[in-house]
């Protein structure tokens, strides 16, 4: 769970709102347990005062319909992640049309163009999380663009017959390599 930037996103939500009261922060997927059987969240609620969870739901894992659910109902999505390979989740919620912020490193730039598609931050600093949703938030017609862009992105670049074509040209090269 560290790896997934949670502390960073925990950071930075009482800046996103200290602007809009009423923002809700949902957190879904498991739970991870240290060898010692500690909870990563539990350590997050012991290690943060109460102020930091205001707002805060902790899901868990819950079954994919209802992420996809959840995508539908979300204002911005926010994936913090420190390391990640081509996460699906990002992948899911720019299908969804849903304004994303995801990381500038690893497969950042290669999922999104940032401004265009989504908006790419450094997701170890929690005032450039929090500027990134504030940007979302405060520019509803931006969100509303990039959201759309980022769907249509989505369903071009990663439609079933590119991307079968382009494993068959791989393995042709492959082949011709031989």
């Amino acid at each position: 769970m560290k790896k997934r930037g949670h502390a960073n996103f925990l950071e930075a939500f009482p800046l996103v709102r200290d602007e809009f009261p009423d923002a809700q922060l949902h957190y879904f997927g498991r739970d991870w347990f240290f060898p010692n059987g500690d909870s990563y969240i539990e350590g997050l609620e012991k290690q943060y005062d109460a102020s930091y969870f205001k707002n805060v739901t902790f899901h868990g894992n819950i079954p994919r319909e209802k992420l996809m659910e959840a995508y539908a109902q979300c204002v911005v999505c926010v994936f913090p992640s420190h390391m990640d390979t081509q996460g699906l989740v990002c992948l899911e919620a720019m299908l969804m049309a849903r304004p994303v912020v995801f990381t500038q490193y690893g497969p950042g730039p290669e999922t999104i163009e940032d401004g265009v598609s989504g908006v790419l931050c450094d997701v170890y600093q929690h005032k450039a999380i929090a500027h990134a949703i504030l940007r979302y938030l405060k520019e509803p017609t931006f969100a509303k663009q990039l959201g759309e862009k980022a769907r249509s992105m989505v369903k071009e670049k990663y439609a079933t017959n590119r991307i079968l074509e382009q494993n068959l040209n791989f393995y042709r090269k492959l082949k011709q390599q031989e």
